[in-house]
């Protein structure tokens, strides 16, 4: 089982983006859309970034996994309009893991 220790919301969004890309490549899924409430994460997966910046490697693996030829639309979306992350922000409340990969939909 994998542990992510104290951190911040903006690494928990990336570690989110990484992990659905893997999911997605695993799946063979050839076309994404990554709907985020974090402008920074939009704007850092959606232009050139500071490699030295502090989540440098989780950008560029991120970046290294969307350039693997597959279409991938970034687009920011408001916390309210964002139906799935509301309901997985409760369910991560009532969890005792660290960590959930969900494979199939609810």
């Amino acid at each position: 089982m994998l542990k992510i220790r104290c951190t911040d919301s903006l690494q928990v969004e990336l570690w989110g983006v990484r992990e659905g890309l893997c999911l997605a490549r695993e799946r063979g899924l050839t076309r994404l859309i990554i709907e985020l409430d974090a402008i920074l994460i939009v704007q850092m997966l959606s232009r050139s970034f500071d490699a030295s910046h502090p989540m440098g490697t989780f950008v560029a693996d991120c970046l290294a996994l969307r350039s693997e030829g597959w279409v991938v639309e970034v687009h920011h979306i408001l916390l309210e309009g964002n139906c799935c992350a509301n309901h997985f922000v409760v369910m991560a409340r009532e969890r005792v893991e660290a960590f959930a990969r969900l494979e199939d939909p609810l």
